[in-house]
């Protein structure tokens, strides 16, 4: 990828900044966001910041969003970018979401569940209409008085009352002893790949791509009949055990979304028909996030179930490449910068390509036939008249008379009965520990008056088709590396074959026909009918 400085744009990108930072306040008369009412009055966008951003922080991911001018993307790249420059001093005890400090609970399951449903703060039951009293300042709402707060009382899940009966797949603990649990902010993530692996991208990938993934299995692209098993908002202690001091210690409760789905499973010659599940944690008050990474994770699971892969949601390489927000949008928005050159290369191309469309037009009377003995004379005369010497005519008449001349690989191009191209291919030697058979293409001629309108393109194409069919495993060519890279040849020393000449690598090239091409190197060896030919 070539990238281009452009003169003078050091001023115009401090004037960029500089207006954005201006637009980004707005109007000096209104008064400024603080970072507490971002976090007070967009709770929501501050947590899908943290969870997305993988930093449990509300003020910095307030920051992130005023820094950011409201493109929460944007924030969350910022977060994400300041949290890699933090120590890492600890690594927490699994949070025992059983413990809870629920503040929101419900399931679609079962009316009633151990411990309560608890409706919380939630737009389901509400008209979904622009309210308009918002537009007025200094609204003033009360908050109910929670009733039938658990406090810390463990709060068991819904779905147990499946696990009682074994109408449910039971979760299997698949960490082994002494082995360390992946690690998505510092290890490379490979498919396929573990659950945990799984869980931990789909917990910071884009909400809204989780979302289309999660609706695509409920329209037939992976067979998913889900329910909400359970959704739980609240809060969990996180809790270290310092080597130094021996025993554990708080340090923070954070506030997290669970959620568990319930899907149907028809079972396999191995599992009974049951109940599967599908599992999501989230940073911050995130359910509709939650519940997508539910519904992605279980779709993830095909393969463990023996369920036939239908749905784009099934492709655990598809879903954890494209899920992430950051690499996302710093791929697509790259394509801002300069990129003259390669765009200059791609016009050129296609002006190239144009130009070829045209003269093929013109070359459909052009017919490409095997020479014949009463063509030797007009071969001779194109070569010559090419070339402007004879020293090309006279190494195609003694490759003839050689035991290298193949006959069905030396072409004529003919116009209205009138020759006006020649290419020849003939054997050569690859000498590594053995000798291999290979093919060099030369030397190939049109006439002056007929040259740039494709018909060596023509020939040359015609002469590969040919060549490939009789189960030579490559062709050799010494020339202009801009035109015969159009036919896939390569630099011949890329694969370790040598060129006897004193030539410039880019310009002794070949090209393979078969897949194993790693196994040929080795030094060209021309035949002395080359060598007598200067």
């Amino acid at each position: 990828m070539a990238y281009v400085a452009v003169k003078g744009g050091e001023k115009a990108i401090q004037n960029a900044e500089a207006l954005l930072q201006a637009m980004r306040r707005g109007d000096k008369h209104i008064p400024e966001l603080s970072l507490e009412q971002i976090k007070q009055q967009f709770a929501l966008a501050v947590n899908r910041v943290m969870a997305e951003g993988s930093l449990y922080d509300e003020d910095l991911a307030a920051l992130a969003i005023k820094q950011s001018w409201g493109d929460l993307v944007e924030a969350i790249f910022l977060l994400r970018a300041y949290r890699t420059t933090l120590p890492r001093l600890y690594y927490s005890k699994p949070i025992d979401t059983e413990k809870m400090q629920v503040q929101r609970r419900v399931s679609s399951i079962f009316k009633d569940i151990p411990g309560g449903q608890k409706l919380g703060a939630t737009y389901d039951y509400i008209h979904r209409l622009l309210d308009f009293k918002l537009a007025a300042e200094d609204n003033e709402y009360i908050t109910p008085e929670i009733v039938g707060a658990n406090g810390c009382l463990p709060t068991p899940r819904t779905i147990d009352t499946l696990n009682q009966e074994q109408l449910i797949q039971p979760e299997k603990d698949i960490t082994e002893p002494d082995k360390e649990p992946f690690d998505i902010t510092r290890q490379s993530l490979n498919t396929p790949t573990d659950r945990d692996a799984r869980l931990q991208n789909l917990a910071r990938a884009d909400e809204g791509f989780l979302l289309g993934l999660a609706y695509s299995t409920q329209r037939g692209y992976g067979k998913n009949h889900p329910f909400a098993g359970e959704i739980r908002i609240g809060e969990v202690e996180v809790i270290i055990e310092p080597e130094e001091l021996g025993f554990e210690i708080a340090i923070a409760d954070i506030q997290v979304t669970e959620v568990q789905m319930v899907n149907q499973f028809k079972g396999s010659k191995d599992l009974p028909p049951q109940f599967t599940r599908g599992y999501g944690l989230t940073f911050g008050y995130n359910e509709r996030k939650a519940m997508s990474m539910a519904l992605v994770d279980r779709a993830l699971r095909a393969k463990e179930y023996g369920e036939s892969m239908e749905g784009v949601a099934q492709d655990e390489e598809f879903v954890l490449y494209h899920s992430d927000n950051v690499e996302a949008q710093g791929f697509v928005q790259h394509l801002k910068l300069p990129h003259y050159i390669d765009f200059q290369a791609e016009l050129n191309l296609v002006r190239q390509m144009r130009q070829e469309r045209s003269l093929d037009k013109d070359n459909q009377n052009i017919k490409i036939r095997l020479e014949e003995a009463q063509d030797y004379s007009n071969i001779f005369q194109l070569n010559s008249l090419a070339f402007g010497q004879e020293n090309e005519a006279e190494l195609i008449e003694k490759i003839r008379k050689s035991d290298r001349y193949i006959p069905e690989l030396s072409l004529v191009a003919e116009l209205d009965s009138k020759i006006v191209g020649h290419i020849i291919f003939s054997y050569i030697d690859l000498v590594d520990r053995e000798t291999t058979l290979v093919l060099a293409l030369a030397p190939i001629a049109v006439l002056p008056e007929y040259q740039n309108r494709g018909i060596g393109s023509l020939l040359i194409t015609t002469g590969l088709e040919i060549a490939e069919k009789i189960q030579i495993p490559m062709v050799i060519v010494l020339g202009n590396p801009k035109f015969y890279n159009r036919f896939g040849f390569k630099p011949a020393i890329n694969y370790g074959i040598k060129s006897p000449f004193d030539v410039g690598d880019e310009y002794f090239m070949v090209k393979f026909f078969n897949s194993d091409r790693h196994k040929y190197k080795g030094k060209v060896i021309y035949p002395i009918t080359f060598n007598e030919t200067n």
